[in-house]
C-alpha cells in the first residue's frame, strides 16, 4: 500500500510507523531498521540492524546475521 503514496508520505509513514513501534517497546528490530532507513533515520536503522543481527545469530541463523551486519554499516 505504502508504494502508491509519493515519496513524501511514504517517508512519514515509515517514521510514524517506526516512531510507534519503538514507543511500544514491541517492535521487532529488523523491522524497525527497516521502517527507520525507509525514514531516511539511518543512524537509527543501524542500531537496530545490528540488534537483529544479534539475535539471528542467537538463533544461529548465520546467513541472516551477515546480512544484517552489513546493513548495519
Amino acid at each position: 500500500m505504502l508504494v502508491r503514496l509519493p515519496m513524501h508520505e511514504r517517508i512519514g509513514w515509515h517514521q510514524r510507523i517506526a516512531a510507534a513501534m519503538e514507543a511500544s517497546g514491541t517492535g521487532d528490530a529488523e523491522a524497525l531498521s527497516l521502517h527507520f532507513e525507509q525514514a531516511g533515520a539511518v543512524d537509527r536503522a543501524a542500531v537496530y540492524a545490528a540488534k537483529a543481527a544479534e539475535e539471528a545469530s542467537g538463533a544461529l541463523a548465520f546467513q541472516r546475521a551477515a546480512e544484517l551486519y552489513a546493513r548495519a554499516i
